[in-house]
């Protein structure tokens, strides 16, 4: 359909192997009706990369997605691993699939990728939302959806010291752990977090060790729960899976919006294992299956009632630059990577970080621990405009 498609490549299982000597740094390049998406490498991925990268893509009636898996040599040309044309027939309607990759043309076998799927309109709102049905009235105009995914962010609001109904969006960012379960080698630590007898589990950073990073966003549903119980563990291959530690959140103690820092223990919770860091978002999803037609502000869907009784609503998509202003609303930055020259130490790899101002405005981005000079975040920072010319 007409529209935005997110697909996330989540991780790929390779056996052809284009590196003689070390590892593939393998990328994900996604071609659709002329337009090209490209992901990060996974440094050292090797034949087990993992991405976990939303990939936004405009879509208007194309038959077919063609994705490629490639080989980051910094010096030289960048080698294909395998590649698949995905016919719009063939794709989930929501959630993952795995798809086989070859090379030669078709003629030798290349492994697996695991893509995720998602098609959807954001609107991001920053006062409470108050929920009764499906209808959300926002003054001026009407955009009417006969059908695609409409996803209300705001803030968490915490009644009654109980999560409300919707869906909490909650994003490991990193953590700084004392308990080491590994005797030789490092940890590959991963995160596991039970709501209600729902469970959800992670990506493992491999190596990660004691300061594993993960900036993935894992969505959970709430109804009138009082707690969230947060896992971390080290994935073994071979064998049970090591409690690194964990934390029960009451939901009292959950930040409205943004980031926040709490302490693990194991034994018990007789002793401590460190500290993870977790950001907090709430959606309210309204699932519908097709275009949409944009006619101002009212998003009309059969059933009920949203209330916004305040704040900005932004449809997010291109931003729309006129007479050299940014558009007043929120401009989400999303800082991927970078390759520095400049080198501010003289013993170890700097642990850079990204910030970023806008009239009179400024947000600050986590660091990337001994990212050195080639840094990468993959990290969403929502900033307010209104007219700004840079």
């Amino acid at each position: 359909p007409s529209g935005t498609l997110i697909i996330t490549p989540r991780q790929a299982k390779l056996t052809h192997d284009t590196e003689t000597f070390g590892k593939m740094d393998p990328y994900v390049l996604i071609k659709i009706g002329g337009h090209s998406y490209r992901s990060s490498a996974h440094k050292s991925g090797g034949k087990t990369p993992k991405w976990n990268e939303h990939l936004k893509i405009k879509t208007n009636g194309e038959t077919s997605i063609h994705v490629f898996v490639y080989d980051y040599d910094s010096v030289g040309k960048n080698d294909l691993i395998g590649e698949v044309v995905i016919p719009a027939t063939s794709l989930p309607k929501s959630g993952s699939k795995w798809f086989d990759l070859t090379y030669k043309n078709g003629k030798k076998k290349a492994g697996q990728i695991e893509l995720g799927f998602g098609f959807t309109i954001d609107v991001n709102v920053n006062v409470d939302v108050n929920v009764d049905g499906g209808k959300i009235n926002v003054p001026g105009g009407n955009i009417n959806i006969p059908g695609g995914d409409i996803n209300i962010s705001g803030e968490i609001d915490i009644k009654g010291g109980k999560l409300p109904s919707g869906i909490l969006i909650i994003t490991p960012r990193q953590a700084k752990l004392t308990h080491d379960t590994e005797t030789f080698g490092k940890m590959d630590p991963y995160v596991v977090i039970k709501i209600g007898g729902r469970t959800i589990k992670g990506s493992a950073h491999k190596s990660g060790g004691k300061t594993p990073k993960w900036n993935e966003h894992l969505k959970i549903k709430t109804n009138g729960e009082t707690s969230i119980h947060v896992f971390v563990y080290d994935y073994d291959s071979v064998g049970k899976n090591d409690l690194i530690g964990e934390v029960v959140i009451p939901a009292t103690s959950l930040p409205k919006s943004g980031s926040k820092w709490f302490d693990l223990t194991y034994k018990n919770g007789k002793k401590k294992a460190g500290q993870i860091e977790l950001g907090f978002g709430f959606t309210i999803d309204v699932n519908v299956n097709v275009d949409v037609n944009v006619d101002g502000g009212k998003i009309n869907v059969p059933g009920g009632n949203i209330n916004i009784p305040g704040g900005d609503i932004n449809i997010s998509g291109e931003i729309d630059i006129k007479g050299g202003k940014l558009p007043s609303g929120i401009l989400i930055i999303t800082p991927r990577q970078a390759k520095l020259t400049h080198d501010t130490e003289t013993f170890g790899k700097m642990d850079p970080y990204v910030e970023i101002k806008i009239g009179g405005r400024t947000i600050k981005g986590s660091a990337h621990k001994s990212g050195g000079k080639t840094p990468k975040w993959n990290e969403h920072l929502k900033i307010k405009t209104n007219g700004e010319t840079s």
